[in-house]
């Protein structure tokens, strides 16, 4: 098992996703229908309140507009533009991981800088954190080998 899995993200605009599709006279139904899912989800891309999206939905876009135009239109690179990684930290094996050195989660949190009750939080499930937070619980974890 691992501590951590990355996975990649992408800042996205929902306005320039909307102007390249009514630039083409391609209506929300058809996209939406073509990228396989719901015209709702098409409204929540293109309105602004989705800013980033998962690599696969970016590959989805991608494929939906090579199969209305058979090509990728040049500006779809600007819907997407910045790649952020993200990991989606097991906190199980965290906990594991500091008892396994018999540190206890109240000195672990002071030592990374949170409290006690970020630390129960971050082991209690799996979650999605940024890279800095997984290198910063990395080097956490270095520090007490």
């Amino acid at each position: 098992m691992q501590l951590g899995q990355k996975l990649l993200y992408y800042k996205f605009d929902g306005s320039k996703l909307k102007d390249l599709r009514e630039k083409y006279g391609i209506s929300i139904k058809k996209f939406a229908l073509i990228a396989g899912w719901s015209i709702s989800r098409e409204y929540q891309l293109e309105s602004g309140k989705v800013k980033t999206v998962s690599e696969k939905i970016k590959n989805e876009l991608i494929i939906t507009f090579q199969r209305l135009l058979s090509s990728v239109p040049e500006i779809l690179s600007k819907i997407f533009f910045k790649e952020i990684s993200k990991y989606i930290l097991n906190g199980q094996i965290l906990r594991e991981i500091r008892r396994s050195h018999n540190i206890s989660a109240i000195y672990f949190a002071a030592m990374m800088g949170w409290k006690k009750s970020h630390q129960n939080y971050l082991e209690r499930r799996k979650i999605m954190i940024t890279e800095e937070k997984f290198l910063k619980i990395l080097r956490g974890i270095e520090n007490i080998k």
